[in-house]
């Protein structure tokens, strides 16, 4: 079978995994309540600020870790809230598999340059200049 018409196939299932289908509906749940949706997209974007000083080196003090942690817990009270996060987390899960599936069956290629993924990686390579 040609590979694209595998990755068609795949695209397919993924598309009518349970996984998916629970998350498509939860998140039409969450979408029917505008103030519940506002709360979880600024989850989001203070997980992914998080994320990013992170990936930037910086140090990310026990106060902001500790005040995302309470969003989430004050957050996952909500049963429409829980309920769009653990579909989330499993579909990433998932999704997350499957790519390492298919980067594995690949592993031996390497792409000739590698992006920097932080300040000591930036420094390491000066260091070698």
């Amino acid at each position: 079978m040609n590979v694209y018409d595998e990755a068609h196939s795949l695209a397919r299932s993924l598309r009518g995994s349970v996984e998916f289908q629970t998350l498509l509906k939860a998140r039409e749940a969450l979408d029917a309540e505008p103030e519940k949706l506002k709360r979880v997209q600024d989850l989001k974007i203070k997980e992914i600020e998080l994320q990013a000083r992170v990936l930037a080196g910086e140090k990310v003090s026990q106060e902001r870790m500790e005040a995302l942690r309470q969003m989430i817990d004050i957050l996952l009270l909500d049963p429409t809230v829980r309920s769009y996060l653990e579909a989330e987390g499993r579909f990433t899960r998932l999704f997350t598999d499957i790519q390492k599936i298919i980067a594995d069956a690949v592993k031996e290629w390497e792409p000739l340059v590698q992006p920097r993924t932080s300040e000591c990686d930036a420094k390491e390579t000066d260091k070698h200049d």
